[in-house]
């Protein structure tokens, strides 16, 4: 049965901890058997007035995934290529490396930005997502006056509702690379 609690109060915090141990869920009782009463806060999850699930109080606490794939560049750093958390996909930066050679892709702005999305696209599809699920991309450029090279390419990935973006010029990028694009994506 679905309960709206309508405001932000400590009346909607609850104290949930799974009980074989793992991470605080956001979970009610009446929905997972596997709820018990503790001294840890999670948040409540309430429904709206249209009906929409939404979690209230206390820390979000939900266990991370990695998520890895040989269709992109292996992490060159102790990072991953994704982590999955909280219902959303965090990429990190990719650059325009090849994951068939690990070269370098060096054929300028525009095949370095194919190549950088591509990379993303790949690490979202073993995340089970897809380009469209980005909601937030972050580009940095070794020269700002490859904005609108790069920005040419990022609109063919992105043809309609593309994600908020920020683009900034960077000192340098790893590996000498002319573009580093990363990304938030929702997670299915």
């Amino acid at each position: 049965m679905r309960q709206a609690c309508g405001r932000l109060s400590t009346d909607c915090w609850e104290r949930i901890e799974r009980k074989d141990g793992e991470s605080v869920q956001s979970v009610p009782e009446s929905v997972d058997s596997n709820v018990s009463v503790t001294g840890r806060m999670a948040p409540r999850l309430c429904y709206n007035a249209a009906g929409h699930l939404f979690a209230i109080g206390g820390v979000l606490d939900m266990v991370k995934k990695i998520v890895a794939t040989s269709r992109a560049p292996a992490a060159i750093g102790p990072y991953s290529q994704a982590v999955a958390a909280q219902g959303l996909v965090f990429v990190s930066g990719q650059i325009p490396i090849d994951p068939a050679t690990g070269a370098l892709v060096e054929d300028g702005i525009a095949l370095q930005t194919r190549q950088v999305l591509n990379n993303i696209k790949a690490v979202l599809e073993a995340a089970g997502c897809s380009l469209a699920d980005v909601v937030k991309t972050t580009v940095f450029l070794a020269n700002l006056a490859d904005f609108s090279e790069m920005n040419a390419v990022f609109g063919e990935f992105f043809p309609s509702d593309p994600p908020a973006r920020a683009a900034l010029q960077a000192a340098a990028l790893p590996r000498g690379a002319l573009v580093e694009i990363e990304a938030i994506a929702t997670a299915k």
